[in-house]
């Protein structure tokens, strides 16, 4: 009962807020001293630096932004990150390509990476409290093509390649058990299905309007994956018969408390669920998307998350953020959202916009999480 009434409370609140959004008056006048204009000035951002992050740790990173606005309907967003730990065999590889050409919307995304991370062990039915090591190797390539439907609603599809997959599970580490390490492997094709809402002032960094996309990836042998899955004595199994989905949803809403860009308040809420048997290589790692947390002991099938963050610049160059984040991670629905799936967070961060004429910021950020985890993030450009 106590479960049902806090998932009866958080879809209130969720419809409060959606319904607070819906209602604003965004088709008013826009913001003054918009960063719109400011797009046709932005050529190309490298930054070589020092990293820290949750899951790479100390590293060495080169982040790189480039955006070139041939006319209002012609737009070219790049995006470019390298890392590489010095503590742990992880490293990260991604490019990101966005063309706006139109009322279509093409995107060409690459990543090659390795992860370390953990897990707790109940979360696989292992009776121990310990945590064990896992290492994915991964690299994909991603395209998608969306149409414009509407003044502001896009729809399309695209393909995900995943050439290359490994999940080791190093479960020699959990005490008293006896266990054997175990690797999955796993290569995929994935047709997908997206749609977006799109009211943004401006799609570098936004004051005012709804970003909305949800995409849905379809993963069956039919289509020509392979996939391993943990047997009931935890040894891989090649997966036969299957489909099962992963449906990937994001609702952000930019709002400027001053009338310019120097005074902005962003809520997101977002959820990535699994559909189907989704295999302990796809679960979702509440780190990567909740800020404050290091490993990957919040794990499963489903993860939900709801972000505000008020954006705050005292000069034309420098600014600090102020964050929350209300995140849910479980295997099912009474599972996820329960006091053992709620991993709260919030923290403040420090934004400085590397030229002034440009709308892209470096951030620093300080993130607390429950019992006392804590992370620092760089990056170009903000979090959401």
């Amino acid at each position: 009962m106590k479960n049902l009434q806090t998932i009866y409370t958080i879809r209130k609140s969720a419809l409060i807020i959606l319904l607070w959004m819906v209602f604003m008056n965004t088709a008013g006048s826009q913001p003054k001293d918009t960063v719109q204009t400011e797009q046709k000035k932005v050529n190309f951002i490298a930054l070589p630096m020092y990293d820290y992050r949750p899951v790479l740790e100390h590293s060495i990173a080169v982040f790189g932004k480039a955006i070139v606005t041939l006319d209002k309907e012609q737009q070219f967003i790049s995006d470019i990150l390298i890392s590489k730990s010095f503590n742990n065999p992880s490293y990260m590889g991604q490019l990101k390509n966005e063309f706006y050409f139109n009322g279509w919307r093409f995107a060409l995304n690459a990543t090659l990476m390795k992860q370390v991370n953990r897990m707790p062990s109940r979360s696989l039915g292992i009776a121990s409290d310990d945590l064990f090591g896992t290492e994915m190797k991964m690299g994909y390539v991603q395209a998608l093509a969306k149409r414009q439907l509407s003044h502001r609603f896009y729809g399309g599809l695209g393909l995900e390649w995943s050439f290359m997959g490994d999940y080791c599970m190093n479960f020699s580490e959990i005490t008293d058990q006896n266990l054997e390490n175990t690797t999955l492997t796993y290569k995929m094709l994935q047709p997908i299905v997206t749609f977006e809402y799109d009211s943004r002032d401006n799609v570098v960094y936004p004051t005012s309007g709804f970003y909305i996309t949800n995409q849905t990836n379809f993963i069956s042998d039919t289509f020509g994956s392979t996939i391993e899955r943990l047997g009931s004595e935890l040894q891989p199994i090649e997966n036969r018969d299957y489909f099962f989905a992963k449906n990937i949803m994001r609702a952000t809403y930019y709002a400027s408390l001053d009338g310019t860009w120097k005074s902005v308040l962003a809520t997101r809420y977002g959820m990535r669920v699994g559909l189907g048997e989704v295999p302990v290589s796809m679960w979702e790692n509440a780190n990567n998307w909740v800020r404050g947390y290091k490993e990957g002991k919040y794990a499963g099938k489903q993860l939900h998350f709801l972000d505000m963050e008020w954006r705050k610049y005292v000069t034309n160059r420098l600014g600090f953020a102020v964050f929350g984040t209300a995140g849910f991670v479980g295997n099912s629905i009474d599972d996820t959202f329960s006091s053992s799936g709620f991993i709260p967070s919030g923290g403040a961060g420090i934004r400085l916009r590397l030229m002034k004429s440009k709308p892209v910021a470096f951030r620093f950020d300080y993130a607390m999480g429950k019992k006392g985890e804590n992370s620092v993030y760089f990056a170009l450009t903000e979090y959401f």
